[in-house]
């Protein structure tokens, strides 16, 4: 009985070992098989082809710059140079009603011959100094002749030179006796004052001791 025993424990034995290799090595080729999955898994995962997309340029807006238009000049006063002073006009020279020389007498107590030239710029317009110097003599009353005036003496080409504005508004005269002046600076505005038919600017100009036709003398010196 102990011999038959022992022979089926040895049997038993020998057929449970096969069965365990079977299972171990079946294990090994699913983790071998897994193993072999995985990274081709993986592989799948990671890799995107995109198909039937095209890039677009991209549009960006544009212009162009060119030349800046430089602004119109601005009107200059036309002064001509004399010696060290800067000469022009009292008053726009476009409108005379009276010239230098012999005249008619046009009003009661008018002289026969004109010291002076008579221009027309308008009642109020701006008189300026013809030239740099010093205010000799004013009135800021109408008290006749002249009316409301101012005389200037200037030095020019080195000759003493007086100018005369006559016939300025009341109120109007800006300059006193003493007063220096400089080229363009405003002395009054054009009046009817004194011995005047209409406004105008009785302007004289008085060189070595007598008086000079002006628009001459103003055209040597370029105006």
């Amino acid at each position: 009985m102990s011999a038959t025993v022992l022979c089926v424990g040895i049997s038993v034995l020998t057929m449970s070992t096969p069965t365990a290799a079977v299972r171990a090595e079946g294990n090994r080729s699913l983790l071998s098989i897994a193993n072999q999955a995985v990274p081709a898994i993986a592989q799948q995962l990671q890799s995107l082809a995109v198909v039937g997309l095209t890039a677009s340029p991209v549009v960006r807006d544009s212009f162009t710059i060119g030349e800046v238009p430089k602004p119109p000049p601005k009107p200059e006063l036309v002064i001509a140079r004399s010696g060290t002073s800067g000469l022009q006009w009292p008053v726009p020279p476009y409108q005379f009603s009276d010239g230098y020389g012999p005249r008619i007498a046009p009003c009661e107590g008018c002289s026969t011959f004109h010291k002076g030239i008579d221009l027309n710029p308008g009642e109020g317009t701006p008189i300026y100094a013809m030239a740099d110097g010093v205010v000799v003599a004013t009135s800021a009353l109408d008290d006749g002749g002249l009316g409301v005036h101012a005389f200037i003496e200037h030095q020019i080409d080195g000759q003493t030179v007086r100018s005369t504005y006559a016939h300025m508004l009341v109120g109007t005269l800006r300059v006193s006796v003493g007063d220096w002046v400089g080229s363009g600076q405003l002395l009054g505005n054009v009046g009817d004052t004194g011995q005047s038919v209409a406004p105008h600017l009785h302007f004289e100009l008085h060189i070595n001791g007598g008086y000079i036709d002006p628009v001459p003398w103003f055209a040597n010196h370029g105006l």
